[in-house]
């Protein structure tokens, strides 16, 4: 519990912490409300759900800012030499480790769920452009966002701890999702037409944004989120992930 506490202190200390949720949540808000405020006809005029919502507004853009926090967890410390101090309180550092990820997957899924409210609030205020907001398949698109925030994070966290760079843990990810897969998927698809199926980060942010499912149908069903997580995607970043907690483990900390 004590770890706890000293992370929530540290998180909460930082303005860059403070700063990065009002932008997530503003931009969110924002796109949302851009169609609107401009009186162009982008919704539909039945009804507005969190599936039509996340590719606009959620993945990619919420989701870097939260990495942004999640890099800092690490990356502040090794930035600026505190990690010493960091371990000098807390000796076992799996505690230390598990604490701080702990602290920081709950922020982030806080600041999700303050988004998400935000963004349900404002289809419910503009319900005569947006037609209202659809609950029918809230839970799983709900659910099926978290799940790829909490894996991305995961990765930018593993990369921050394996480089002690924070901005490698941000960028790569990103490049990789934006380009880097892109790319190599262009070039070797012809001699591999298989490979894009094993792109981590491509098969993430399509799952992520529904793109994967072949039915509406497929949206309703909390199973189907679980069951149809991107093995690749899934796979890379928890390996990632357990490489950095051994090497955290057994390394000197400077």
């Amino acid at each position: 519990m004590s770890v706890l506490l000293y992370e929530w202190r540290r998180i909460s200390t930082l303005r860059s912490t403070w700063i990065l949720s009002g932008l997530a949540l503003g931009q969110a808000v924002l796109i949302l409300l851009l169609p609107l405020l401009l009186s162009v006809e982008f919704y539909q005029s039945t009804s507005t759900s969190l599936n039509d919502l996340i590719p606009i507004t959620i993945v990619p853009i919420f989701i870097i800012f939260m990495s942004t926090i999640a890099g800092a967890a690490f990356g502040h410390d090794y930035r600026h030499g505190t990690i010493r101090t960091s371990l000098s309180l807390f000796p076992n550092r799996l505690e230390l480790l598990f604490g701080r990820v702990t602290l920081v997957l709950l922020f982030t899924t806080f600041v999700y769920a303050m988004t998400v409210f935000a963004l349900i609030f404002t289809v419910w205020a503009w319900s005569t452009a947006t037609g209202g907001f659809d609950w029918t398949t809230f839970a799983p698109a709900f659910i099926r966002a978290l799940l790829y925030m909490t894996i991305y994070n995961l990765g930018v966290l593993a990369i921050v701890m394996l480089t002690r760079i924070q901005a490698l843990g941000i960028v790569v990810p990103l490049m990789m999702t934006l380009a880097v897969e892109g790319i190599v998927t262009l070039i070797l698809s012809s001699r591999y037409p298989w490979i894009s199926d094993y792109m981590p980060y491509s098969q993430g942010i399509n799952w992520a944004i529904g793109s994967m499912y072949e039915s509406t149908s497929d949206y309703t069903s909390i199973t189907s989120v679980f069951t149809s997580i991107p093995l690749p995607f899934l796979g890379f970043n928890v390996t990632l992930f357990l490489i950095a907690i051994w090497l955290f483990h057994r390394r000197d900390a400077s």
